[in-house]
Order: C-alpha cells, then sequence, then structure tokens
C-alpha cells in the first residue's frame, strides 16, 4: 500500500564511462556533475536485476506492499498464464498511474503507453496505487467501437474499501481521455465520456494493510475467468461479486504466491511484451557510457568524425534527459514533504475537533488510530461527510 516516491535511475557500479581527468574530457565534467545532482534526488530501484530482491525476504502478509513488492509478485501471476491466454491481456506497470497523475511525468507516461498498443488488447490491467491504497482498474474491449453493444467498451474498477471510486474517478476519465488523445483515435470526447466505470461489490479488506493482497488476487482470478467478450447487459457483473472468493482462499492464493515468487529466478521476463515493466525511465550501462562520447567497443572507419559527433549529440540528449528526472524528483521530495504537512496529528486532530456527532470513545479511539500515518491520510482524504462513517467503521472492527 505504500507507495514508491521516486523515479528510477540506475547507474552502474563502475561509474561513468573511461578513465580520465575532468580537464581531459569536457563532457566527462558535465556527467559528473549530473551524477552529484542524481545521487541526492533519485533513489536507485526497479532494475530488472534487482527487482524485488531484498523486499522479497521482508515481505509478510502484515506488511503493505510497495511497487516493487507488487510487480515481482504479479509477474510471477503472469508466468503462471496459459500461452495462449496472454495475447488477450495487457497488465501495465504498477506506477504508470500514479506517475501520470504528475505532471512532469504524464507525457512520458502516455508515451510508453501508446508503445504498448493497448487498442489491441481485450482486457488492459492497471494497477493503482494513490493515497497509500491500491485498486485495479481495467479496460475492456476499449478498441471496440465505443457505440458497440456486442463487445461493450467500458471500465471495472476493483476496490478492497469501495473509496476510490469517488476519489479516483476524475483522473482515470482524465487518463482514458488522454491516451484515446495520444494515440489519436476517432472517437470524440463526448463518446468517450460516455464509457462506463463499473464499480462491482468484490469481497473487501478487513484490515488497513491487506489492499495489495487483494488486488494481486483480483488479478489472478480475473485472467483465469475473464470471459471471451465482455457485455454489460447481458453478462456484468459476472464472477465479481462480494462471495467471489473467502478469506481462507486469498490466504491459500497468498501463501502460495510468496512460495512461487522466492524459488522463482530473479531474472524472469517477458518477451511478449504484454507485462509492461519500466524499463522506460531506465538509463542502461551502455548508455551511461556514451556520457563522455565513447562506447566501449570502437572501431576505426573513415567516418569516424562524423560518429563522433553523433555520439556527442546522444551523450548531451541523455545528460539533458537525466537532468530532467533530476529537477522532476526534487520537485516530487518537495511535494512528498508537503504531503507530510498535510497529514500531520495536529492537522488530523483540528479537522476531528471540527467534526459534529463524535462522541468521546470515538474521539479517544481516534487519537491512538492517528498514531498510523496510513490512517492519518486516509482520514484527511476522506470527503467531510464520510470521515465520521469511516471512523465508525474502524472502531467496530477494533482497527489500530
Amino acid at each position: 500500500m505504500v507507495m514508491d516516491k521516486e523515479v528510477c535511475v540506475v547507474f552502474p557500479k563502475s561509474g561513468f564511462g573511461r578513465k580520465g581527468t575532468d580537464e581531459e574530457n569536457p563532457q566527462k565534467r558535465k556527467s559528473k556533475q549530473v551524477a552529484a545532482t542524481l545521487d541526492s534526488a533519485v533513489e536507485p530501484r526497479r532494475s530488472s536485476r534487482f527487482h524485488g530482491v531484498s523486499n522479497r525476504r521482508n515481505c509478510t502478509s502484515e506488511e503493505k506492499l510497495n511497487s516493487c513488492n507488487f510487480d515481482c509478485y504479479l509477474k510471477n501471476i503472469w508466468s503462471e498464464l496459459p500461452e495462449d491466454k496472454k495475447s488477450l491481456f495487457l497488465c501495465l506497470d504498477s506506477m504508470w498511474f500514479s506517475s501520470y497523475t504528475t505532471k512532469a511525468f504524464k507525457p512520458k507516461v502516455l508515451r510508453w503507453i501508446k508503445n504498448k498498443n493497448i487498442f489491441s488488447k481485450k482486457y488492459v490491467l492497471v494497477p493503482i496505487v494513490l493515497w497509500n491504497h491500491w485498486c485495479l482498474l481495467i479496460f475492456c474491449h476499449l478498441g471496440e467501437s465505443l457505440e458497440s453493444e456486442s463487445t461493450t467498451p467500458c471500465m471495472l474498477l476493483l476496490d478492497s474499501l469501495q473509496m476510490a471510486n469517488l476519489q479516483f474517478e476524475p483522473e482515470i476519465r482524465k487518463f482514458v481521455s488522454d491516451i484515446f488523445k495520444t494515440e489519436e483515435r476517432p472517437e470524440s470526447q463526448k463518446l468517450i465520456k460516455k464509457i462506463k466505470l463499473l464499480v462491482p461489490k468484490v469481497p473487501q479488506q478487513k484490515n488497513d494493510t491487506d489492499c495489495g493482497k487483494y488486488v494481486l488476487y483480483y488479478i489472478s482470478l480475473f485472467l483465469d475467468c475473464a470471459p471471451e467478450n465482455f457485455s454489460i447487459s447481458e453478462g456484468y457483473p459476472y464472477f465479481m461479486k462480494e462471495d467471489w472468493f473467502t478469506l481462507d482462499q486469498l490466504e491459500s492464493f497468498w501463501q502460495k504466491l510468496q512460495t512461487q515468487t522466492k524459488d522463482s529466478s530473479e531474472e524472469s521476463s517477458f518477451s511478449d511484451g504484454s507485462f509492461s515493466g519500466s524499463e522506460d525511465v531506465i538509463l542502461k550501462g551502455e548508455d551511461l557510457n556514451m556520457l563522455d562520447g565513447q562506447s566501449k567497443h570502437q572501431t576505426p572507419t573513415l567516418n569516424s568524425g562524423r560518429r563522433q559527433r553523433s555520439r556527442k549529440a546522444t551523450g548531451d540528449a541523455i545528460v539533458d534527459a537525466m537532468l530532467e528526472f533530476a529537477a522532476a524528483s526534487k520537485m516530487r521530495a518537495a511535494a512528498i514533504m508537503r504531503n507530510e504537512e498535510r497529514f500531520a496529528i495536529s492537522k488530523c486532530i483540528k479537522v476531528l475537533d471540527e467534526m459534529q456527532g463524535v462522541d468521546q470513545s470515538i474521539y479517544l479511539f481516534a487519537l491512538n488510530l492517528f498514531e498510523n500515518p496510513n490512517a492519518r491520510e486516509t482520514f484527511i482524504a476522506l470527503k467531510t461527510e464520510r470521515r465520521l462513517t469511516w471512523l465508525q467503521c474502524k472502531f467496530n472492527l477494533g482497527l489500530f
């Protein structure tokens, strides 16, 4: 349930290129300046070599899932899917939606999605992690005519707290509209706005930490049971009901998934391109070696001067891109600090004091609940009229 807060830029341990002094190579001096900037602003993560390795050992059923853990488990679920079914589905990276909501990364995310050709898939699974909460968005038949009746283009939002539809729908609508616009689809905005967002009543979590686990199980079951043609008028909600699965079935799935993940290779890959990792935001070692205008292996040619100029231009472009990532990361870090102030205990207590109808037992319970930073964030994020109901539910369940 915890959202990763930094952009992934992975650097090779050996440095940026060939040995030499800064005076000998001005481009390398610029590279070192970029490296120093990024070192303070960006926490390296999500390389395919290191993806989820340390987190997998420590992630238990009582802990919240961050995106590295989540994607690692999701890859194992995907690997179990029969090859003939993989062509029907596309799974987007768990950080793409949250990155889309950040202005600096919105164009990049839309470009990455465009490269995935999502309109050729029957189902596109979009894990969402916002406000420290996981839920699952599914695009159904998005490439079909928006006026079709047999294969109804629609969206499903599966949420184990039944709260995301109120908070996320405006952003989801913008997301879909921008995808159509980026793809230069012929559909009008008026038609796009008519795409239904359905929120089936799926099994609900019983605590504050299991939303990521529920989303993984939603994905696993949907991949297994999705109909060939999704229809709102004839089949919905299909299997997606309150009795879809039991808590015991969920726990059995979770234990099996953890065992599979620990036993699986760290180098698992998805060559069919239907699982979207974050390679698009990782600068690979061979790219970084270009920063000083040289590649690892050079073969003398008659056009070496032209090729050197080309390498220098490539190096400049990579440096500019890295600076852009660093600047965006610093802005994101500043936003995170502002977020922490927004969800401070003092702010929560002030809001609590202004609420009507809070009896003493609920009030004292809330003070203890506010020790949990995730509870504070959820409390402030909820609409005013829903906060008391949420506190009463927590109190009745005895959740701290």
